[in-house]
């Protein structure tokens, strides 16, 4: 909750089951004083939290969009506090004709939503490409690819790309983007 508890900024956090196995859950605000609330029916609960401070440097929009660099990494934050319509905004500019992998791993919670990635072409206002990602699936590796007549060529083509990186659902927390 927020520092007057009067908003829940994350609901359905986490549950721990009967095995008593535990459950990390992240989540993603800005710098405060926040209240933890927990409702349960077991008479035994524990909590522990850790604080991990992340320094990002995005652009708030496609223009003002940072580079990443090949063997590069960015971290950045998604907010409780914000909505989809925010977003961070990197670029690459690939030199010559080459495979592109991203690796992306995200530190999220909540029980409906993630983190979505979408990948867009200079000049191009569609993504060309999207992926979801969750608590139950944080973490996978993008191969960026470019089709020419409908054909995958298996190479994204020399340019200039951009990645949004935004919440869907109730999602919150941080994440890292490195072009491997």
């Amino acid at each position: 909750m927020n520092s007057s508890k009067s908003k829940n900024l994350f609901k359905g956090v986490v549950t721990v089951d009967k095995y008593g196995r535990n459950f990390i859950t992240y989540a993603g605000v800005p710098k405060g004083t926040y209240y933890i609330g927990i409702k349960t029916t077991e008479d035994y609960y524990q909590v522990k939290w850790n604080f991990t401070k992340v320094s990002e440097n995005s652009g708030s929009t496609r223009a003002k969009a940072k580079n990443i660099y090949k063997g590069n990494t960015k971290k950045g934050t998604i907010l409780a506090t914000q909505t989809s319509k925010n977003a961070d905004w990197y670029k690459i500019k690939v030199n010559s004709s080459q495979l592109v992998k991203l690796a992306f791993t995200t530190y999220t919670g909540g029980y409906s939503g993630g983190f979505r990635i979408s990948v867009y072409s200079a000049g191009k206002t569609k993504a060309f490409g999207s992926a979801d990602f969750y608590y139950g699936d944080p973490a996978d590796i993008l191969s960026l690819t470019t089709k020419i007549n409908g054909i995958d060529t298996g190479r994204l083509q020399k340019g200039t790309y951009y990645i949004k990186v935004q919440k869907y659902g109730s999602a919150s927390g941080f994440y890292k983007l490195q072009w491997k």
